[in-house]
């Protein structure tokens, strides 16, 4: 049976929606292999992940769990390069450039191998209350017929860009994944584990472990498909 793509990503669009009001909105969710997307050719995903949490006040604990949803396009530069823009929870939107390591593929057809990448981000969050900057190491496997493996490490550091914003310390964390389909369309688990010590008053849980759902093809309604 076809998975209904474009009906999943308009209920990640929903679910973002309901947390407009949320803070510290950077993306725990890597989401995507280290292939690059290939030169003149458009990709397109989404993701939503359960960010858990506490606030202790005394005696009582206050819950600060909230979903977070990111939608990502990403565009071929070269054989090795694209260029991407998240939109982080409606919050915010992050500019990424990703670049494959080692050699190029030998044919113009993309060879199916494992790869590595890194990519870099930048942008703004929280409704223009912060900046942030971000760099992912990706690691990935071949297609096979079960769909692909994929692993990363991430560190992102939040900026304030006003006299009110708070400073926070970087957040460090590793992810794994795996998408069920092809390069085409997919769809998969992802599970991070985060050390985020944050001083913007979101959780006292240094240590997160977040479960994500990614899904390559939907992406955002408005922008089509591939």
């Amino acid at each position: 049976m076809a998975i209904p793509y474009r009906r999943i990503a308009l209920t990640l669009a929903g679910a973002s929606a309901l947390s407009l009001a949320c803070t510290g909105c950077i993306s725990y969710t890597i989401g995507q292999g280290a292939e690059t997307v290939p030169v003149n050719e458009r990709a397109t995903s989404s993701s939503m992940n359960y960010v858990p949490g506490t606030l202790g006040d005394g005696d009582q604990e206050t819950s600060t769990r909230r979903i977070s949803v990111d939608s990502d396009v990403r565009f071929g530069v070269d054989d090795r390069t694209d260029i991407g823009v998240r939109i982080n929870t409606y919050t915010g939107v992050m500019l990424t450039w990703k670049r494959q390591l080692g050699r190029p593929d030998t044919s113009s057809r993309r060879e199916n191998r494992a790869r590595s990448a890194f990519m870099l981000g930048s942008g703004i969050i929280n409704m223009g209350e912060h900046g942030a900057v971000e760099g992912t190491l990706i690691t990935s496997g071949p297609w096979t017929t079960v769909g692909q493996w994929y692993g990363g490490a991430r560190i992102t550091q939040v900026i304030p860009l006003s006299r009110t914003a708070r400073h926070d310390d970087p957040v460090v964390g590793i992810s794994i994944g795996h998408l069920f389909g092809d390069r085409e369309s997919s769809i998969g688990p992802e599970l991070g584990l985060y050390y985020d010590r944050s001083t913007l008053g979101l959780n006292s849980n240094r240590i997160l472990v977040i479960p994500s759902i990614v899904i390559r093809k939907g992406g955002l309604p408005f922008l089509g498909r591939r």
